[in-house]
């Protein structure tokens, strides 16, 4: 079981394997109706029975949630979802999820599209998570 398993409900997922995705933007959008300036910004989600929430973030440089990260000076600290981290979100919104056929896999790919937005899917065993981006024509 992946989700409610391995990626517990309700708690923080950086929603990649090993990092979170990041995603690119040469224009200003709506990330899942939260409008977001062109740049890049790291996809976390909040799986839930209930209802999942997406986290959009302007920071990219961590990896995972945690990990030991060599430091300059030969020590060990960590990288995390610290409250510095924190602070960069840009802001978290509902998204909505679909059941399909069993994905053996975490994928993520665009799917559906229409003139200026698409839906960002997360498949993994039989869940999509969509979560949809809007470009804004004009925005920076």
């Amino acid at each position: 079981m992946i989700f409610g398993g391995l990626v517990p409900w309700d708690t923080l997922w950086r929603t990649g394997a090993n990092e979170p995705t990041i995603i690119y933007l040469s224009h200003g959008a709506e990330i899942a109706g939260m409008p977001v300036k062109r740049g890049k910004y790291s996809i976390y989600t909040v799986p839930s029975q209930t209802q999942w929430e997406v986290v959009v973030n302007a920071s990219t440089g961590q990896w995972g949630q945690t990990r030991a990260l060599p430091l300059s000076d030969g020590s060990i600290g960590e990288s995390s979802y610290t409250p510095e981290v924190e602070a960069q979100e840009v802001g978290r919104a509902a998204i909505e999820t679909r059941a399909l056929d069993f994905t053996e896999q975490l994928t993520a790919e665009f799917g559906e599209t229409a003139r200026s937005s698409v839906e960002l899917w997360f498949d993994w065993e039989e869940t999509r998570v969509v979560v949809p981006v809007r470009l804004l024509r004009g925005a920076q």
